[in-house]
């Protein structure tokens, strides 16, 4: 009996039908990339392991220059991508994804683990945009840009799978050897950096934009559209949310958080991998909590169930604090999907990705400090009431934007 190679297995299972038009070869090797770059090992342990390697004021702080880093990045990069092309970009980003991951496998300082994150960074910078535009690119070139949507839905879907199992993974890993978790996240990066060489480049046409003028007439423009009567109306309760949840996501909040209700790294991985499934499920459902809740009140509630989560995670809750957590996750998760839905129906295509893009931006501003505040408060043992303090905050703002615009419309 011939058992088929795992050549041909990979090819029958990406090519015939199961994954959308995997037959174009763009497309078929971005999802390997993306398979690859969502191996997220790392995600339950990365707060222990840099630990062990300096004080989380430190580590605080090292994020929040990282996370400034980016905003200056973005603009270089994306002049390079336009001038070799967004393969040699995607090449490149990858690369330095791959050198930033085995550079922090293999760190011995907190300074190693410094530079290491500093490449990744600029590593992400290079791959934003690119690699989704050599995709849309390669389908448009066949006649089939109108799929470009499906190929990116069923890829979330796909990476989500991805990201649960390899989080639970994580803290078997580094209960076997503390490094292992992040090898195994460097392995991914290598076997995505390899597959990138075989990405063909679509558009050869090199052009120049001024990505700094452009960087700053999208921001103009998105501030404008945000302040515009019909958007207006969901500012704060999207300003809530978004930081908030890029100090939970992206920060040391969440880990601090599980630590502080006794759940370490293989509690954690676990956690992390059931969340992300179970999260995944609710957003699918998102249509049914539409109709059932106006767009303002449904941005309302989840900011509001957010910041009470925050408020909860002051109190030893042990390991039903797992409960608070899933209502910091479930309406954030939720989040990601509802207040991009409420600018599509208001902002005309033009300027929607502008709006949105301005969202981020003005939503990664305050974490910059927050993050270097949080690490301080880690070290001097009151992190849980600066989590609640904020909770408070976002509920005050929520309830006085709530009140003002009730009032607003009833006086209309």
């Amino acid at each position: 009996m011939r058992f088929p190679s795992p050549t041909s297995l990979i090819h029958k299972v990406f090519r015939n039908g199961l994954f959308p038009e995997a037959k174009n070869r763009n497309v078929f090797l971005y999802y390997i990339i993306e398979i690859a770059l969502n191996m997220w090992f790392i995600e339950a342990v990365w707060y222990f392991y840099w630990g062990r390697f300096g004080s989380y004021s430190l580590i605080g702080l090292i994020f929040s220059i990282t996370s400034l880093l980016q905003f200056f990045v973005v603009i270089p990069t994306g002049v390079l991508a336009d001038m070799f092309g967004q393969k040699k970009s995607v090449v490149v980003g990858v690369g330095m994804l791959f050198a930033g991951s085995l550079i922090i496998a293999l760190g011995v300082s907190i300074w190693q683990l410094f530079f290491g994150v500093v490449v990744q960074s600029l590593g992400r910078a290079f791959i934003t945009g690119a690699l989704d535009a050599l995709v849309f690119e390669s389908l448009k070139k066949e006649g089939k840009s109108e799929e470009y949507n499906h190929v990116v839905s069923f890829n979330t879907q796909m990476t989500i799978l991805v990201f649960a199992v390899t989080a639970a993974m994580g803290g078997w890993l580094y209960s076997i050897h503390f490094r292992l978790a992040h090898i195994m996240s460097a392995i991914a990066a290598l076997v995505a950096f390899v597959t990138s060489f075989f990405l063909a480049e679509v558009n050869a046409k090199k052009v120049y934009v001024d990505h700094l003028k452009s960087f700053i007439n999208q921001h103009k423009e998105g501030f404008t559209e945000l302040w515009l009567p019909q958007m207006r109306t969901f500012i704060i309760p999207a300003l809530v949310l978004a930081v908030l949840m890029r100090m939970y996501d992206w920060g040391i909040s969440k880990p601090t958080i599980a630590v502080g209700f006794g759940l370490f790294a293989k509690e954690q991985s676990v956690f992390y991998g059931v969340s992300a499934i179970v999260c995944a499920l609710i957003v699918g459902q998102l249509v049914w909590f539409q109709k059932r809740l106006s767009d303002f009140n449904g941005a309302i509630i989840l900011g509001a169930l957010v910041s009470v989560g925050f408020i909860l995670s002051f109190f030893p809750f042990g390991w039903w604090g797992v409960l608070v957590m899933l209502l910091i996750e479930i309406p954030g998760r939720l989040s990601y999907a509802w207040i991009p839905a409420i600018v599509n129906k208001r902002i005309s295509s033009t300027y929607r990705a502008t709006t949105l893009s301005t969202l981020e931006f003005i939503g990664r501003i305050p974490y910059i400090a927050l993050n270097y505040l949080a690490g301080i408060a880690i070290d001097k043992k009151y992190i849980g009431q600066f989590h609640a303090s904020f909770g408070v905050i976002g509920l005050i703002f929520l309830f006085m934007w709530f009140v003002t615009a009730k009032k607003k419309n009833s006086s209309v």
